[in-house]
């Protein structure tokens, strides 16, 4: 009996005392009350519509507004306590290595312009709960919007044609579509998707998760897994995002026209791509491969290079 007495005895005495109530416990300790690391780290995703004091909050499912109203925090939302999330790189690395060139833009490099028209029959507009949608956006003489103009790999890239700050890219689901329809970004952007008022069930391709479920303004980082991503949720209408290999890359207007600026002196492939035709077969949303067409063009110092490129149905892209 007396033998039991002590090693209860040296047992309790061996005892690490408890923590102080508040202080921070790791993630997943069973101790921890919901104020420990994991708590102060998570981001109340809810504010992300309401923090900004110059708009109205989003109240309902109905409201068309983007969730991404905020300009405060770098992070997106409200953090717990004193906790400060880590910084951002101040300058991540390319996605692909290409030597960079200096000197006055206007004598060291040229520029490329051009128009994108559509042809062959237009894709018939598809009817949503939201009104009608196309896939094809038509300006003046058949002008193609939304269509990516990318110089594939460039081996030198003028420092004019770096951004500043250029690695995060956001979308979100708006009512029953993604706003903006197409995203574009490079492969070493983050990719954040938010939902408005109303919870969704995504449908990802091309990108991990591979499915998400996100409450009334949650927000979710997708990472690229090939060079398109798509976005869908039943009853909706896609969203498209297009991964570039290069800082060399525009879009073109509602008119087709597109402008490629800084562009070191010498001979191009570019790449001309557009998102999938939607259509609606047996009561459900699909789509099919890209459409896509390359081109060669030459650049010289100081000038312009102007091109007029066709792009249609025909030019569907390999899947």
């Amino acid at each position: 009996m007396r033998a039991s007495i002590w090693l209860v005895a040296i047992w309790a005495g061996c005892r690490t005392a408890p923590p102080p109530l508040n202080a921070l416990r790791p993630a997943g300790d069973r101790t921890d009350d919901g104020s420990g690391v994991l708590a102060r780290a998570s981001t109340d995703l809810r504010q992300l519509a309401v923090v900004d004091s110059s708009a109205a909050p989003v109240a309902s499912a109905a409201d068309g507004r983007s969730p991404w109203l905020v300009g405060s925090a770098a992070t997106g939302g409200i953090t717990y306590g004193s906790y400060q999330p880590p910084a951002l790189p101040d300058d991540p690395p390319a996605a692909v290595p290409y030597g960079t060139v200096s000197g006055p833009p206007a004598r060291t490099t040229g520029t490329i312009t051009g128009i994108v028209r559509w042809t062959g029959a237009v894709p018939a507009a598809v009817a949503t709960p939201c009104g009608p949608w196309s896939s094809v956006r038509l300006g003046a003489r058949n002008g193609l919007g939304s269509v990516v103009v990318s110089i594939e790999k460039p081996t030198r890239v003028h420092d004019a044609a770096l951004p500043e700050y250029d690695f995060e890219q956001r979308a979100a689901k708006a009512g029953c579509s993604v706003q903006p329809q197409l995203l574009v970004a490079r492969r070493n952007h983050e990719i954040w998707f938010a939902t408005d008022a109303a919870s969704a069930q995504l449908d990802v391709r091309g990108a991990t998760p591979s499915a998400v479920a996100l409450g009334p303004f949650g927000a979710t980082m997708l990472q690229p897994q090939r060079e398109f991503i798509t976005v869908a949720q039943a009853g909706m209408m896609p969203g498209f995002v297009r991964i570039v290999d290069t800082p060399l890359y525009a879009a073109t207007d509602d008119n087709g026209a597109f402008v490629l600026e800084n562009v070191v002196p010498g001979t191009y492939q570019l790449r001309f791509w557009h998102p999938p035709i939607v259509t609606v077969e047996h009561g459900q949303v699909t789509w099919g491969p890209p459409l896509e067409v390359q081109r060669y063009v030459s650049v010289r110092a100081g000038g312009v290079a102007n091109l007029t490129v066709e792009l249609g149905s025909a030019n569907r892209a390999a899947n």
